[in-house]
C-alpha cells in the first residue's frame, strides 16, 4: 500500500514535470484562464488516482499524456487569433513612456518609431494596447499657441502621425495643459504650460473620458492625466 502511493506520487511529478516542459510553461506569474484549468485537472488527474488503491500508476500515465496531447491541440488552435481570443481572453499591453526631453538630435523621432513598431507588432498578434505618459512632443494634431513656442530652453516637437497612424490614435484633453516650464517660478497667472501627456490607444478600445487634473503643478511640473475606457467587440 505504501509502496503503491509512493510509486503513484514519483510518477505523478515526473508526468507533470513532463506535461510542463511540454506545454512550454515556466513560471506562474500572468496566469491565465487555461492555466487555472490546467492546474485544477493536473490535481484531480494524480490526486485521485494516489488516494485511490484500485488504480494503478499506469492510470495516471494514461490520463496525463491524454491531457498532453489535449493541450498541444490548444496550443496549435491558440495560432487563430480568434480562437486565441475565445480561449485566452483578451489581453492588453499597457505601457508608459517617457520620451527625451532637451534633444538636440533625432532621439524623440527613433523613440517613436520603436513605440510604433511595438504597437504594431502588438495589433498583429491580435493584442490591444494603451500607451501613455509624458511624451514631452505635441500629439500630432495640436497646434500650439505662440508662448508655447518661445521657450528657448524647450521647445516639444510634433509627433509625427504616419508612424502610428495604421494602429490607433491619440487622445488627449485639450482644454487643459498637463505641463509647465521650468525656467521660472511657477505663477497661475502667467506661468506658460502645454500640453505633453496623453495616451494612444488601439482599436478595439473606446475612450469614456480623458481629463487632466486641474491641481496647479503642486507637487510636480506636471498635472497627472486620467483617462477610462472600455473594451469593445
Amino acid at each position: 500500500m505504501v509502496e503503491s502511493i509512493v510509486v503513484k506520487v514519483l510518477v505523478g511529478m515526473l508526468g507533470v514535470l513532463f506535461f510542463l516542459r511540454i506545454s512550454g510553461k515556466t513560471q506562474m506569474a500572468q496566469l491565465t484562464p487555461l492555466d487555472s484549468v490546467n492546474a485544477f485537472v493536473l490535481g484531480a488527474l494524480v490526486g485521485g488516482v494516489v488516494y485511490n488503491p484500485d488504480l494503478s500508476a499506469w492510470y495516471m500515465v494514461l490520463a496525463l499524456g491524454v491531457w498532453t496531447v489535449f493541450n498541444l491541440l490548444i496550443r496549435f488552435l491558440l495560432r487563430f487569433k480568434h480562437l486565441r481570443r475565445l480561449i485566452k481572453g483578451d489581453t492588453v499591453m499597457i505601457d508608459n513612456t517617457h520620451n527625451t526631453a532637451y534633444d538636440t538630435g533625432n532621439m524623440r523621432f527613433e523613440e517613436c518609431v520603436f513605440l510604433a513598431e511595438l504597437i504594431a507588432r502588438a495589433d498583429s498578434a491580435g493584442i490591444r494596447s494603451v500607451t501613455g505618459g509624458d511624451w514631452n512632443q505635441y500629439p500630432p494634431d495640436y497646434i500650439p499657441s505662440a508662448a508655447e513656442l518661445s521657450n528657448p530652453y524647450f521647445v516639444p516637437q510634433q509627433i509625427d502621425g504616419r508612424l502610428f497612424r495604421r494602429a490607433g490614435r491619440f487622445v488627449y484633453d485639450a482644454q487643459h495643459p498637463s505641463l509647465r516650464y521650468l525656467d521660472r517660478p511657477f505663477r497661475a497667472d502667467s506661468s506658460v504650460r502645454t500640453l505633453t501627456d496623453f495616451f494612444f490607444v488601439s482599436p478595439g478600445i473606446e475612450v469614456l473620458s480623458i481629463e487632466t487634473l486641474p491641481l496647479d503643478f503642486h507637487s510636480s511640473d506636471h498635472n497627472p492625466v486620467v483617462m477610462k475606457i472600455v473594451f469593445s467587440r
